[in-house]
């Protein structure tokens, strides 16, 4: 209506604008309307679903016509990929190696073997991957609970079990190295097995027996004798004397070895006619065969057997301890032991109560010492660079004397020795008197400023900061004013006093112990070339078979260690061997080809050999992980 005839009806313009606006929102659709229609779509769309209605196309609000969810014939499917070494542990691979988790589009109504053939073209193109050839790995399906997926189901099933009909459905490629069968037969000579005959109580025949896995399988037929093992595949043969018998030359193969160390034993040959006496020829080894039944005829192999090799068998004393209590089990197990006992065996228990897999065969006791002496020093002691016992209520001479009782066995069984206690402590300990510069040890057991300042003081005393002097001077309990002429002389009483003095009552209880246990020869040596600085562990080192590539690994080792701080070259070399001191014995540095979560520096303690991967890309990631590794506070020792 125009403004002249609506104001004919309206003569105020107010109330004219106020009609205007009244019609033109009555024009528009309600929003709560628009929400009601969109919920009774909806509600309708899922009545008609479940009642089984195809419903390809469905209206909006709006009256236009939409595709709904159900008309895609493809579904998005994430793929990645496991690995297991044992057979039974899976780690993802990842990016950098090849693996990662891929996108792909797959058929509604692909299964099992379609999604498989899927990640060999993504995993092994070519039918090769970094880790091996195709033909070499079993191959299997896993959901995201690494469950094996059932042959018959499909894409569209994965994503219905899901509950969500836009969620994404993850599978992964799982592939395990398969274990090769070998069938070796009588008439071959490369493998034949002697099996010479012979009666059970004869004593001129052979006497091996041992027990091999589950996983080995022995047969044997009534015309041709077989034997089928299953073993992984073997590369590199090597000829290894026996250390029983110098004469008898024993081939065995690395990998078999290798995988079956967990289960058979060490054994010896005894003297028989198949032992070859010539080095160049191959002992025959004899074999323990199973019964073989079948429906013609049963056939039982002859049982000759292995005998385990005698060792010395050394009686020792198994200790126990907790790594959450090390250091009060470890004392109070010294209070009743002997000072010149049977040899020590330590069995560790980890944080979790549960008994970790290493045999002390040195390396455990070494790793026990290291834990206990760290824990001594913060508990017992004070200084700084060096350290001195500190008197406490609850140690009575008793247990001092175990502590003694600790160092002298470390020391005569392993060459350990806590060298951070001071040195002019231990030799009124161990010789009743003293040796070295008091002043030397002195300035190493007060703090750095302090030494600093006393230093200065020592060789001018009017250039010292005065206030700060008598700071230090009055903590150290001094009754004296310090002067130009005797502040040499009362430096060296306050240095008795805080280092032999205060101290008394433990170098009477160590002397007990201790006392001229070692020479003073061997005791300057301790403190001389045994303390941990760059020069003494490089020289350490025993790197084996260096190339261009093992070379560079190496030498990201030396530059590690010429940066690194004492503190993390003491967790070096409690990570080698098992001490955080120097032993004397060499690190042996030997390399491998690790990949993953597997490329990390790995230790044989007991044996003081270092494992290094040699994929590293540059230092700074090589100096990462054993970063990593050193500042862990988690370690246990778990290989055997």
């Amino acid at each position: 209506m125009p403004e002249e005839d609506l104001r004919q009806y309206i003569p105020l313009y107010g109330d004219r604008m106020a009609a205007k606006q009244f019609c033109n929102n009555r024009e528009k659709p309600n929003r709560k309307m628009v929400l009601l229609k969109k919920l009774q779509n909806k509600i309708k769309r899922k009545s008609e679903a479940s009642n089984g209605a195809s419903s390809g196309n469905e209206e909006d609000e709006s009256g236009k016509r939409k595709k709904s969810g159900n008309w895609r014939s493809t579904r998005q499917v994430e793929i990645g990929w496991m690995y297991s070494l044992d057979g039974e542990k899976y780690k993802q691979i990842r990016s950098q190696t090849g693996g990662g988790t891929w996108k792909v589009c797959a058929l509604k109504t692909m299964k099992k073997s379609d999604l498989i053939q899927k990640g060999i073209e993504i995993f092994f193109p070519g039918n090769i991957s970094k880790m091996g050839k195709l033909e070499e790995f079993s191959v299997d399906l896993m959901d995201f609970k690494l469950s094996t997926i059932e042959d018959n189901v499909t894409v569209e099933d994965m994503f219905r079990a899901t509950k969500f009909s836009n969620s994404k459905v993850r599978v992964y490629l799982a592939t395990k190295e398969k274990i090769q069968t070998v069938t070796r037969t009588a008439s071959d000579e490369e493998t034949q097995i002697n099996t010479e005959s012979y009666t059970e109580n004869s004593p001129n025949n052979s006497s091996l027996s041992f027990s091999l896995p589950s996983v080995v399988q022995v047969s044997v037929e009534s015309n041709e004798r077989q034997e089928q093992l299953e073993i992984p595949e073997i590369n590199n043969p090597s000829m290894f004397l026996n250390d029983a018998d110098p004469n008898v030359v024993v081939e065995y193969e690395n990998d078999f070895t290798r995988f079956y160390s967990n289960y058979i034993p060490i054994y010896e040959l005894e003297h028989t006619s198949s032992v070859s006496q010539n080095q160049n020829d191959i002992t025959e080894i004899h074999s323990t065969y199973n019964t073989y039944n079948n429906a013609d005829s049963t056939t039982t192999a002859p049982e000759p057997a292995l005998s385990p090799i005698a060792p010395e068998r050394l009686e020792y004393n198994l200790i126990t301890l907790r790594r959450g209590s090390l250091f009060e089990d470890l004392l109070q197990k010294f209070m009743t032991l002997d000072k010149d006992g049977l040899p020590i065996q330590i069995k560790m228990k980890g944080y979790n109560g549960v008994e970790e897999l290493g045999e002390d065969i040195g390396g455990v006791f070494r790793d026990s010492l290291s834990a206990f002496w760290s824990c001594f020093m913060d508990r017992c002691t004070v200084g700084a660079n060096v350290k001195i016992p500190y008197i406490r209520h609850d140690f009575n001479a008793e247990k001092w004397e175990a502590i003694a009782l600790i160092l002298y066995r470390g020391y005569k069984e392993t060459n350990y020795f806590p060298i951070e206690i001071a040195k002019v402590f231990m030799e009124m300990v161990i010789f009743d008197r003293r040796l070295s510069d008091l002043i030397e040890s002195f300035l190493s057991y007060v703090s750095s400023d302090d030494k600093f300042l006393l230093e200065k003081a020592m060789s001018k005393l009017e250039n010292v900061d005065q206030e700060a002097l008598l700071d230090i001077l009055s903590d150290l309990g001094c009754k004296t004013h310090a002067t130009e002429r005797n502040i040499s002389t009362l430096l060296e009483e306050l240095a008795h006093k805080e280092l032999i003095q205060r101290g008394m009552f433990v170098i009477n209880a160590w002397q007990k112990v201790l006392r001229n246990f070692i020479s003073e020869e061997k005791f300057s040596d301790i403190y001389g070339t045994k303390q941990i600085n760059s020069k003494n562990l490089l020289s350490l080192l025993s790197p084996t078979d260096l190339d261009a590539e093992k070379n560079t690994i190496f030498n990201y080792l030396r530059k590690f260690i010429r940066e690194s701080s004492v503190l993390t070259l003491k967790q070096l070399l409690r990570f080698c061997t098992g001490a955080d001191v120097i032993i004397g014995r060499r690190i042996q540095v030997n390399f491998n080809q690790r990949y993953g979560l597997d490329m990390v520096p790995t230790s044989h303690t007991c044996s003081c050999i270092l494992e290094l991967p040699v994929n590293y890309h540059d230092y700074p990631e090589f100096r990462s992980d054993f970063s990593s590794v050193l500042n862990s506070t988690d370690w246990c020792i778990d290989l055997m």
